[in-house]
Parts: structure tokens; C-alpha cells; sequence
């Protein structure tokens, strides 16, 4: 039996070793992704020397990472399945006992797959994504530690556009949820002025989310080139620098910046699976246990 507390936090808790080895593997698979700019940069060097040793370390590191990142995908659709099956077999039934209208179980069956891929494949993005911003700035801190001042100054405007889209998104996020809920109801009636005006406000509830991410993104990006042309021109006359080291700098405070793009994103996705704990624990309350 379930209780109203933190049903998919429980859930999760349930599969935590599961859970614990796939991301720990993620950030080792993380790990060897951040340092490739470096070698990959000793290796253009070298080469350009007439050396071949950098080249080889290169592509060791490469082929141990991807050999690293196959092995956690086999894994992760095995724990993933395991743990959407468990979770929607629970919630059927679970429903079912408390009498929930059928209308309200299916649709909760339905965003139950979204919140498993949101662990499956979302946070994967986003433990990337943290990844590539703290770990740039440690290895662009060993080039100059100015470029680190320069990428930082992205983090204000970042924090406060993001700030205001949460609040935003929240609303229209809940609203489609609403809606959505209402699609057996409405396609059992069988009216197709209802089932037609239903889809087509589904529809504006969907641009309404893809334009406010639009519009983040638009935002962010504004930010993210400065930072690029400002990190480049501070190269500008620098002579201790190789090919190589110049490559690295820029992939790296490329990859700093970039890395923000996930911040919309989650929070958007965050906002739906907030949403979605709240009406099944809703449920929960509303339709109390017999037993």
C-alpha cells in the first residue's frame, strides 16, 4: 500500500543501488569526456612537433570511454524498464483499490512513462550539462585564470532569466495537465466539437511551453556569445600558447558555456514531474484507502 509522502523519492529509494551504479558510471564516463579537449590538444601539438605519442594516448582515452558509455546503456535500459514496469503496475493497481475514475488512472499511466524518462534520459543530460560547467572551469583555471572571471560573469544573468521562466512554465505546464486529464472524459463522450476543441487546446498549451523555452533559449545564447568572443580576444598577442592549447581553451569554454542550455530544459521537466507527484498524491488523499 502506498502512502501520500513522496512517491516517486520512495521509489526511487527502492532502486538505489541500481540507480547509484548507473550514474556512478556516468561520472566516470563524464570524467573522461571533460579531459579529452586537453589531450586531444597535447595530441595536435605534438603532431605538429612530428610526434605521434599524443595522438595515441588520445584515442586509448576515447576508446575506454566509449566502451564505458555502451556499457552503461545495456545497463540502463535493463534498470529503467524494470523500474517503469514496477512503478505502473504499483499505480494501476493501487488506483484501482481506491475506485479512481478510470479517465484519471489512464492519464496518470501516461505521464508515469515521462517521469521514467525523465531519470533514464534527462538527468543523464543534466549531470552532463553540471558536469561540463564546474569541470571547464577547473581546467580553464590551469590556462588563465581570467577566462575563468569571464565565464563566471555568466552565472548572474543565467540565475535571474531562469527565474522568471520557472515561475512561467509552472502555470502553463500545470494547465496542460489539466487538460490532458480531461481526454478520456472527453472521447467518451464522443462528441467531436469537444474532442476537436480539446486537441486543438492541447496544441496551444504545447507552442505556449516550446515558446517560452524559445524565448529562454534566445536569452541565454545572447549571454553564451559574449563570453565566447570575450574569452578569445583575451588570447589575443599571446604567444605561450600552441595550436593545440588554444583548441582546448576554446572547447572548453565552449562546452562552460553551452552547458547552460540544459538549465530551460530542466527546469521545465522538473516542473512537470512536480506536477505530476502532486495529482497522484492528490489522489492518494482524495480517494482514501479501505483498508
Amino acid at each position: 500500500m502506498m502512502s501520500s509522502t513522496g512517491f516517486f523519492r520512495r521509489l526511487m529509494w527502492e532502486h538505489r543501488r541500481g540507480l547509484g551504479l548507473t550514474y556512478s558510471v556516468l561520472i566516470i564516463e563524464n570524467t573522461l569526456h571533460l579531459v579529452m579537449p586537453f589531450f586531444l590538444g597535447r595530441a595536435i601539438n605534438d603532431l605538429l612537433a612530428g610526434q605521434y605519442g599524443g595522438l595515441g594516448f588520445f584515442i586509448s582515452l576515447y576508446v575506454l570511454q566509449f566502451l564505458i558509455g555502451m556499457a552503461r546503456r545495456f545497463y540502463d535500459t535493463r534498470i529503467f524498464t524494470a523500474i517503469y514496469t514496477q512503478l505502473v503496475i504499483r499505480l494501476i493497481g493501487e488506483q484501482k483499490r481506491r475506485q479512481v475514475e478510470v479517465s484519471k488512472i489512464a492519464a496518470r499511466s501516461s505521464l508515469i512513462r515521462e517521469v521514467v524518462d525523465f531519470f533514464e534520459y534527462y538527468v543523464h543530460w543534466y549531470l552532463y550539462g553540471i558536469y561540463n560547467i564546474i569541470g571547464s572551469v577547473f581546467m580553464l583555471f590551469f590556462y588563465k585564470p581570467l577566462i575563468v572571471l569571464i565565464c563566471l560573469s555568466l552565472l548572474l544573468p543565467i540565475v535571474v532569466n531562469n527565474y522568471f521562466y520557472a515561475a512561467r512554465i509552472r502555470k502553463v505546464q500545470n494547465a496542460y495537465n489539466n487538460e490532458l486529464e480531461r481526454q478520456v472524459e472527453i472521447i467518451g463522450q464522443g462528441e467531436m466539437d469537444k474532442i476537436a476543441a480539446h486537441y486543438h487546446q492541447l496544441k496551444a498549451w504545447k507552442i505556449r511551453i516550446s515558446d517560452l523555452g524559445a524565448i529562454n533559449f534566445g536569452a541565454t545564447e545572447f549571454f553564451v556569445l559574449g563570453v565566447i568572443a570575450f574569452s578569445l580576444l583575451t588570447l589575443q598577442g599571446e604567444t605561450r600558447f600552441g595550436a593545440g592549447d588554444i583548441f582546448g581553451i576554446y572547447t572548453y569554454v565552449y562546452q562552460f558555456a553551452v552547458a547552460f542550455d540544459f538549465v530551460p530544459d530542466f527546469i521545465e521537466r522538473m516542473s512537470q514531474i512536480r506536477d505530476i507527484e502532486a495529482r497522484i498524491e492528490a489522489d492518494l488523499k482524495e480517494y482514501p484507502s479501505e483498508d
